[in-house]
C-alpha cells in the first residue's frame, strides 16, 4: 500500500497520486459475484441487505488500497458530513484539494464524477462510490443497496464489532490504520447477528 497520507494537504512531487477510478491499480469488483448475490432481491429481505453490507465493507477495502482516508466534516453538534477529495486547485491561497461534501457537492448527482476524481475518501463517501459501483451491476435492486449502505457505515462507526471507538478515532486515523478497521469491521459481521435496525439492518456481535 502506497503511503498516501503525507499528500493529502501537500501536492507530491512530479505529479497527483491517480484517481480512484482511473487508477490501475484498483482490482475490479467482481460483477458476476455482485449479480448473483444482489439480482432482483428485495429491498426488505435481510439476508440480502447483510450480503450486500459485506460486500461493500469488502470493496471500500480495495479503494483504501490505492488512495487515502480523510476525516469526515465534524459539525458543532458531532454528526458527520461526508467528504471526498479531488484533484489539486491552485488559487489565490496557493493549492488546496477540490473538497466534495456529501450530498451538497453537485457532483454527488453523478457519482462516476466522484470516482473518475477522488484521491481521498472518508467512510460514507467510499460506501456511497461502492452502492455506486454495485448498482452499474443490479439497478434493479438500488434500494436494497442504500439500505446496505447505512448498514454497513453503521458497522464501521459502532464500538459492537471492533475494540476501536469511532468517535475519538474517526479523526485521526492513518490510511493504513482505517483499512485495518474496515477488515476487522467486516470479519466479525461475517459472524454476527444481522437484525432489523431503525434505519436499516445492523450487525449484532452473536452471542
Amino acid at each position: 500500500m502506497l503511503n498516501v497520507d503525507q499528500f493529502r494537504q501537500t501536492p507530491p512531487p512530479g505529479g497527483d497520486i491517480p484517481a480512484l477510478g482511473l487508477n490501475p491499480r484498483l482490482t475490479p469488483l467482481n460483477g458476476a459475484h455482485v449479480r448473483s448475490q444482489l439480482s432482483l432481491a428485495e429491498h426488505t429481505c435481510l439476508p440480502t441487505q447483510r450480503r450486500a453490507a459485506l460486500i461493500m465493507l469488502r470493496r471500500i477495502a480495495d479503494y483504501f488500497e490505492v488512495i487515502g482516508y480523510v476525516p469526515p466534516i465534524i459539525t458543532r453538534s458531532r454528526s458527520e458530513i461526508g467528504l471526498a477529495l479531488g484533484p489539486w486547485l491552485v488559487n489565490a491561497n496557493g493549492y488546496q484539494r477540490e473538497q466534495h461534501p456529501v450530498p451538497l457537492s453537485p457532483l454527488w448527482k453523478d457519482p462516476e464524477q466522484i470516482f473518475r476524481r477522488a484521491r481521498f475518501l472518508c467512510a460514507d463517501a467510499a460506501l456511497r462510490l461502492a452502492q455506486w459501483e454495485c448498482e452499474q451491476e443490479v439497478p434493479e435492486s438500488a434500494e436494497l443497496l442504500r439500505l446496505a449502505r447505512l448498514a454497513a457505515l453503521s458497522a464501521l462507526q459502532s464500538n459492537r464489532l471492533t475494540s476501536r471507538r469511532w468517535i475519538s478515532s474517526r479523526r485521526h486515523f492513518t490510511t493504513k490504520q482505517f483499512v485495518e478497521h474496515i477488515i476487522d469491521t467486516a470479519e466479525q459481521a461475517e459472524t454476527a447477528v444481522f437484525n432489523p435496525g431503525k434505519h436499516s439492518g445492523e450487525f449484532i456481535p452473536a452471542p
